[in-house]
């Protein structure tokens, strides 16, 4: 059982209201350091808000391996063609900082029904920005705004990603699963195709056991998601996803697509988050939005999961 261990946990853990910021939270803004230890710079600040430790004693139970990997989510970034925005210096900071590896998980084209000459320039923009300044490997997922049109709806992707909507890698002593969660027509909510639930089963049957599991796609992939707000687009057979993992070591979920915020532990104390945007802020039914733009820092160890929010866009960035 996972338990949340004594330092400051995210606002909307469980579901809640945006708590007052505690002592700790005062002391860690005092520091100037977040997790990746680095001192903060004028560009960039670790919002507490969105901080979260959790504590995973299991995880060297389960594992014979270690346990240690640092990566970053950066997701709906909606890239137009030939305007990478912030992305490329975010990369050169990134670089400087050595993360394990950078996951993008959907949107990563400007809108939804675009033409798909369209979602091939601004595929190009992306690939070409990694490419050229990444010094990590980068992983890819699709969102709703990067299906194209045609019998083939992931065909652009998949020619600029090099592989399938969904697939698995392992990293660090952990399992770590992209799922593709859109829908034929795309719309606020997603699902898990029935075969691609069928491939993450045999998939997980072959891993080692006692093998840590994180899951990432574009659309919240957990059940009570919607519970967080009014409308929080999730996928609609997420209890059906969970189940299937019950047997397994799940201890993280990652998502984009709702442009906020949110963490939850589950009754299983699985750690669920819905990532913040790199695009800016908008509004929406449930108002104004209020996390600005920027990427999400997590590390996992052979006892936790640390998690921290680093907003961009305040100051000129420099790498």
């Amino acid at each position: 059982m996972l338990a949340i261990s004594s330092a400051p946990l995210s606002s909307d853990v469980l579901g809640g209201e945006p708590r007052s910021p505690s002592a700790d939270d005062s002391r860690a803004r005092q520091s100037g350091s977040t997790e990746t230890g680095f001192e903060r710079n004028e560009d960039e600040k670790a919002n507490a808000r969105y901080f979260t430790e959790v504590a995973v004693p299991e995880l060297e139970r389960w594992n014979k391996r270690s346990t240690h990997c640092r990566f970053v989510v950066i997701n709906d970034i909606h890239l137009s063609p030939g305007e990478p925005r912030e992305l490329p210096q975010v990369i050169l900071r990134l670089n400087k900082l050595r993360p394990d590896f950078v996951v993008f998980l959907g949107d990563l084209n400007n809108s939804q029904s675009a033409p798909d000459s369209e979602i091939d320039a601004a595929f190009k923009t992306l690939f070409e920005v990694t490419a050229n300044h990444a010094e990590f490997p980068c992983y890819y997922g699709m969102g709703n705004t990067d299906v194209n049109a045609g019998a083939d709806s992931c065909e652009v992707f998949r020619r600029w990603a090099k592989t399938k909507p969904y697939y698995s890698f392992d990293h660090g002593g952990m399992h770590f699963v992209m799922l593709y969660t859109e829908k034929d027509k795309p719309e606020r909510f997603g699902i898990v195709s029935s075969e691609q639930l069928h491939w993450l089963e045999e998939d997980l049957k072959e891993q080692a056991i006692g093998m840590p599991v994180v899951l990432f796609g574009h659309h919240a992939l957990y059940e009570w998601a919607g519970k967080w707000e009014k409308d929080n687009w999730g996928i609609e057979n997420s209890a059906q996803l969970l189940a299937l993992l019950r047997p397994f070591h799940l201890v993280a979920t990652f998502s984009g697509h709702r442009h906020l915020n949110r963490m939850s532990l589950d009754e299983r104390h699985v750690l669920h988050v819905i990532n913040g945007p790199m695009v800016g802020d908008h509004s929406d039914d449930i108002g104004p939005k209020q996390d600005g733009k920027g990427y999400r820092w997590v590390t996992i160890t052979n006892d936790k999961i640390h998690t921290t929010w680093i907003q961009i866009g305040t100051a000129p960035i420099s790498p």
